[in-house]
């Protein structure tokens, strides 16, 4: 392996670290809720960064664990956008009706 691609590889798996570690810490200490988009897109961005660089460098536990937390993390935020549009539909534009948007 390159010393670029270590270097890549070790940058990508700090800033993912940085990312879960974020997200926990904002949904533990700051009230985040964990339906947020913000704390989705710290752990679904972070899981999958650290799930690359743990691949990379054979650790494969670590991007299994990391690859099913990047997993969970999309099938949460899915279900929270799904949540947050039908509890705040978007209203119609000029000239269309619900049944156009919805159907």
């Amino acid at each position: 392996m390159t010393s670029s691609l270590v270097l890549t590889t070790t940058i990508i798996g700090w800033c993912g670290a940085a990312a879960s570690a974020s997200a926990y810490g904002l949904t533990s200490l700051r009230g985040v809720p964990a339906s947020s988009p913000l704390f989705q897109g710290l752990n679904v961005g972070g899981s999958a960064a650290l799930s690359l660089s743990s691949a990379v460098v054979g650790a494969w536990p670590s991007a299994t664990v990391n690859m099913i937390w990047f997993l969970i993390g999309v099938i949460a935020s899915v279900t929270a956008t799904r949540s947050r549009r039908s509890t705040h539909p978007v209203p119609a534009a000029s000239g269309e009706t619900k049944e156009r948007l919805h159907g």
